[in-house]
């Protein structure tokens, strides 16, 4: 049996430090193989993420038999209602888990169209997702995160700081077209490379 939690629910109950650690690295050990597709995800989770749990991010995950084998990171503010990552380990996929981390994510997000960004390879495995639930692309950012790939955005606008109409390859839902805001966006990447930071 899968049993689902919410991490700041459990800090709310009163976790020890000790624990709190544990899951912590329990929950990066299962996602970092989203670094392939996101170079820079340790840092955003470990230095970003954790410590705004509690505050505007929320950490759901999955456990069978002890073993953590989904997680769904997710930021809520006033601006932004975003699934910032959705993984499943291999051999537990087509098992529903996405689908139920999903559900609770919807429930504490307060939407079914949250934004999402999802690179060009991992399109197919999720196309029944952002089927089932309508998720309309409204971007597409080139090479953003890694050279060759595309990120798709859904259901709204990603920030992205600093000039990001001068110099990021962004195309924009316009009725029913997709147009060319600016070229510049690797050029950016390599020169500001230090500014770069998730959302």
């Amino acid at each position: 049996m899968v049993n689902y939690y919410d991490l700041n629910e459990l800090l709310k109950q009163g976790l020890s430090d000790e624990f709190f650690l544990q899951i912590i690295n329990k929950i990066l050990e299962v996602t970092l193989p989203v670094k392939g597709a996101y170079p820079e995800y340790k840092n955003w989770f470990l230095n970003k993420h954790i410590p705004g749990l509690g505050k505007n991010r929320n950490i759901l995950f999955a456990v069978y038999q002890e073993k953590i084998v989904g997680v769904i990171n997710l930021k809520k503010s006033d601006e932004e209602k975003k699934i910032c990552t959705l993984y499943v380990r291999k051999g537990f996929r087509f098992n529903r888990i996405g689908t139920t981390l999903l559900k609770m994510s919807f429930d504490y997000l307060g939407t079914d169209k949250p934004l999402i960004t999802i690179s060009d390879d991992k399109l197919f495995d999720l196309k029944n997702f952002i089927v089932k639930h309508k998720w309309e692309i409204s971007e597409r950012l080139d090479n953003f995160y890694t050279y060759n790939h595309n990120e798709y955005i859904f259901n709204g606008s990603l920030y992205v700081p600093n000039q990001e109409d001068e110099v990021f390859k962004i195309y924009r839902k316009d009725k029913n077209n997709i147009i060319r805001i600016s070229i510049l966006h690797w050029y950016y990447k390599i020169q500001k490379k230090k500014q770069l930071k998730y959302s």
